[in-house]
């Protein structure tokens, strides 16, 4: 009864009273009172009385209770919201966004943010007033740090609102800075709401996705997916898939699909979030980009989409139509590393259909095998037996042995190595020798029909059919690749000297093979080594180590030769034979790709042949091996340092060429180098040379 009376007199002298201070005390009051039971009904008369003292600039203390108690209305009830719009608060309100005071500004942000939140009609109508504008100009660095909290929270509510309000790129550009900078503050609620603005505003905006860009905002996205709080974590990924979908910034492209990918693996909820957030939409756009770099770290997004998703999300992806995206990127023979990607994501997801089908739903059938196939996915994983990339190979190989295994396949094989056997026309005999290569790769362990080594190997000399001859050399190569027994049947045969003469071919595919059929044999034992380099492979392989060779036939040159460094007996090289390959290695070596096998190489060339020695010293090599001596891979370290060893015993130049690169190494890193006995000479060397230059 008491609180009645009370409330009654406040709200009696709220409306008819005039003396200033009594009005401020009486509104104070009420503002109490008002808190202890905010669902009884406003006297009519106080709401226009109250929104009068929000105008009385004149008396600031009374202005500011006012739109305490206000807020305090609009807090609690639509019905209250309503009351006061139909009371005109709004352009009061818009109004002040302007005033010079904090506390005023503040209030009434916080006042708009609740009416907002009331109806999409109240936003509407906030809208109209030009708030979202006045508030995007309130997001700067001039503005008070609280006050600039509470209008992003505010737009934050506004970011609901469909369609979406225009604004130019110069009204957003000050509010950016001042967003990131509110990124950084450690507040989760701030750090929401400063997302989802930005969100907001660069959603399918060019301009103002590359104002963002700009901005730095690329660097704030590491932080921000650090964040535990999914919805954090949901507007940061929104962001990306407008900068992936929309953006033109290349580096930014790639950067945002790496940074995906890293999400993905974190855990299933975090996959989850990327689909809510909508990225794998744009993720499929990204497959298809004219740009190599972007396509790639797209298809590593997929895979690892793929690796760490549940049956439940995979589904989802199909879905969405992800098949065709991947299988197309099946074609390009020189893209190892996106075919690779996007081979084994299709074997995820081929897996989930073959659990499906277990399951008993889908009838025994494992239906996205099937949208593989109708996809074009098959013929082109099929295609993939013949990649010239031995990893390449072993997936589409997998992939088909375990999900499109033919009961008629033997007897299919039996068909095709009798027709190879006693076939004479030679475009059947082409068409069987791809059929038997491909059959032979989705089940290498089946025994090869007696009949079938001897007629490929008369296929390698059919210089008039080149297109046989490269094919019978393709099975040739899987035949000798995958088992002991296969090779000793292939040397059995009479192989190495075919091979042998094949290595002086002008047709380089055919080269290449040669090249690799007998890397994978001289694999095999000292034996298999020793009988190849009886036929003088070891030289001709190393003169197609040249400036004038295509660059894959030099790498598969090195590689094979690698392997024949570990005989014991070694050929004799002349130091003209060797010139040419030392130039074109010392141009290799800068790189990373098979510099294992280049220094390989050329430890094997120079063991205690002072000659050869001089001419790898005027190369100007020694200088890139003691940056060698620094490398990860231990396999390099190994050889480098061997090199180093034998230049340093070996060599008459070395003063001139070593000394400043040793005494860093030594002085820096030597205690990098994993010691080997066959180093000691070295290190002692370099330490004597130390010691010289000392004194």
């Amino acid at each position: 009864m008491k609180y009645i009376l009370k409330r009654k007199k406040a709200e009696a002298e709220i409306i008819g009273g005039s003396n200033d201070d009594l009005l401020l005390k009486f509104t104070e009051l009420f503002h109490i009172l008002l808190l202890q039971d905010t669902n009884k009904e406003i006297m009519p008369g106080v709401v226009s009385r109250l929104l009068e003292f929000l105008n009385r600039d004149d008396y600031q203390r009374l202005q500011c209770e006012a739109a305490r108690v206000l807020k305090g209305i609009s807090k609690y009830s639509p019905d209250n919201i309503n009351m006061l719009i139909d009371h005109g608060v709004i352009p009061i309100l818009a109004s002040l966004l302007r005033s010079p005071k904090d506390d005023l500004r503040k209030q009434a942000i916080e006042m708009l943010g609740n009416m907002a939140l009331n109806s999409p009609r109240s936003r509407d109508l906030i809208h109209s007033h030009g708030v979202f504008i006045t508030l995007m100009a309130l997001v700067n660095d001039k503005t008070e740090l609280s006050i600039m909290r509470s209008a992003v929270k505010t737009l934050s509510i506004f970011c609901d609102t469909r369609p979406q309000f225009e604004f130019e790129l110069e009204q957003v550009k000050p509010a950016l800075h001042a967003l990131f900078h509110l990124i950084h503050t450690g507040d989760e609620e701030v750090i929401d709401h400063a997302c989802h603005v930005i969100n907001y505003l660069i959603s399918k905006r060019k301009d103002i996705i590359q104002a963002v860009i700009d901005a730095g905002f690329y660097r704030v996205l590491f932080a921000l997916f650090q964040y535990p709080s999914r919805s954090v974590l949901f507007y940061a990924l929104r962001i990306v898939a407008n900068i992936i979908q929309y953006g033109d910034d290349i580096l930014v492209q790639v950067g945002t699909c790496f940074i995906i990918a890293k999400i993905i693996t974190r855990t299933k909820d975090n996959f989850q979030v990327v689909i809510d957030a909508g990225i794998v939409s744009p993720l499929f756009q990204l497959l298809q980009n004219d740009v190599f770099e972007i396509r790639k770290v797209a298809a590593r997004a997929f895979y690892e989409v793929t690796t760490a998703g549940t049956n439940e999300q995979i589904k989802f992806l199909m879905h969405e139509g992800c098949i065709k995206p991947l299988c197309d990127l099946l074609v390009n023979p020189n893209e190892v590393y996106i075919t690779g990607m996007c081979l084994e994501g299709l074997g995820n997801i081929l897996e989930v259909g073959e659990a499906e089908k277990n399951q008993g739903n889908t009838e025994d059938v494992n239906v996205f095998a099937k949208m593989i196939d109708d996809a074009g996915g098959l013929q082109k994983i099929k295609n993939l037996l013949t990649h010239d990339d031995s990893g390449i190979c072993e997936i589409a190989m997998r992939i088909l042995g375990t999900y499109w295994q033919e009961e008629d396949d033997e007897q299919l094989r039996k068909e095709v190595e009798a027709e190879i056997i006693g076939g004479s026309n030679d475009d059947q005999l082409l068409e069987f020798t791809e059929l038997v290569h491909t059959l032979f790769r989705i089940d290498r362990n089946k025994e090869i029909m007696p009949g079938v080594v001897s007629r490929l190997l008369e296929f390698l000399n059919r210089d008039d059919y080149p297109r046989l001859q490269c094919e019978a050399a393709r099975a040739l190569t899987g035949i000798s690749k995958y088992s002991p027994d296969n090779i000793n049947m292939l040397i059995d045969h009479g192989v190495i000297p075919i091979l042998a003469s094949l290595l002086r071919s002008p047709k380089d595919d055919l080269r290449k093979r040669a090249i690799k059929m007998l890397g994978y044999m001289a694999c095999n034992s000292p034996r298999s080594r020793d009988l190849i380099d009886s036929h003088g492979v070891c030289i001709t392989l190393m003169a197609q180590v040249n400036d004038k060779t295509e660059l894959s036939i030099v790498r598969s040159a090195l590689k094979t030769l690698s392997i024949f460094s570990l005989t014991v007996t070694r050929p004799q090289f002349e130091l003209d034979q060797v010139k040419p390959a030392i130039h074109l290695l010392s141009h290799l070596i800068h790189t990373d790709d098979k510099v294992g096998n280049v220094c390989h190489i050329l430890y094997y060339l120079i063991d205690e042949r002072e000659d050869i020695i001089q001419a790898v010293i005027d190369a100007g090599v020694f200088p890139r091996l003691i940056e060698l001596s620094l490398y990860p891979s231990r396999y390099v370290l190994n050889y480098a340092l061997r090199i180093v060893a034998n230049i340093i015993v070996y060599g008459d130049d070395i003063l001139i060429q070593a000394i400043k690169c040793l005494l860093s190494f030594l002085v820096n890193d030597g205690k990098n180098v994993l010691l080997h006995p066959s180093w000691f000479r070295y290190i002692h060397f370099a330490n004597s040379l130390v010691a010289s230059i000392a004194k």
